[in-house]
C-alpha cells in the first residue's frame, strides 16, 4: 500500500511541482514555454496516470 500512495507522490514531485515552479518563481522565468517544460509535465502526467490506473486496475 504504501508503495502505491508513495509513487504517484514521488512523481509530483519530481515532475509537476517544477513546471509549476517555472511558472509561479520569478527567477525560472526563462524556463517558461520551452519544450523541455512541457515534456516533463506531460510525461509526469503520464507517470501519475500509469500508477492510478495500476492502483484502480
Amino acid at each position: 500500500m504504501m508503495g502505491a500512495l508513495s509513487g504517484p507522490v514521488i512523481a509530483m514531485i519530481l515532475f509537476i511541482m517544477p513546471t509549476v515552479a517555472a511558472y509561479k518563481v520569478k527567477a525560472l522565468a526563462q524556463y517558461r514555454g520551452q519544450v523541455g517544460t512541457y515534456f516533463i509535465f506531460i510525461t509526469g502526467m503520464l507517470a501519475i496516470s500509469a500508477l492510478l490506473y495500476n492502483l484502480m486496475g
